[in-house]
């Protein structure tokens, strides 16, 4: 009686043990090398014009348009206070304490409107549309990594769009 061949080797003369059982061992010339690798390597042919299309939609009119809405006219005032006073841990809103919300964004905005001198439409709106690209972008190159699939990865990128 024989084992058969695959991972598991045989005695060395072929047969089997003393007390008529099989004997296994394992062989290593048959062990894999490398670990196994994940289906798909992130990349796709539809990720740079998934990116440019990203692009496009999230940078489109982002400055053009003035602070009409609330919720982003309220960032821009707190940003304006929080560079005007030099307090970037207490945000206040005409001269009251803000803790309505995380300051974080708060902080990205007032920090790039520090750089450029003044909160613009513009600066107000560019860290969602950087957090719009970069959602768009990993939610394909997720989608390949876990199904190898580029028509998968690229509908997952435009339905994220």
């Amino acid at each position: 009686m024989k084992d058969v061949a695959g991972p598991w080797g045989e005695d060395s003369d072929g047969t089997c043990a003393a007390d008529g059982t099989m004997r296994r061992t394992m062989s290593t010339a048959t062990l894999p090398l490398k670990p196994p690798t994940a289906p798909g390597s992130g990349r796709f042919p539809g990720q740079l014009a998934l990116l440019l299309l990203a692009l496009l939609l999230a940078f489109l009119d982002l400055g053009t348009r003035s602070l009409h809405e609330l919720d982003v006219a309220r960032w821009g005032t707190l940003a304006r206070e929080m560079i005007r006073t030099g307090d970037a841990l207490v945000p206040t809103r005409y001269g009251e304490i803000y803790a309505n919300k995380p300051p974080l964004y708060l902080w990205i905005v007032a920090g790039t409107s520090w750089l450029n001198g003044d909160v613009t439409p513009f600066l107000v709106r560019l860290p969602s549309a950087i957090g719009f690209v970069l959602l768009v972008m990993a939610t394909a190159r997720w989608t390949m990594r876990r199904t190898a699939s580029a028509d998968a990865a690229l509908v997952a990128g435009l339905l994220a769009l």
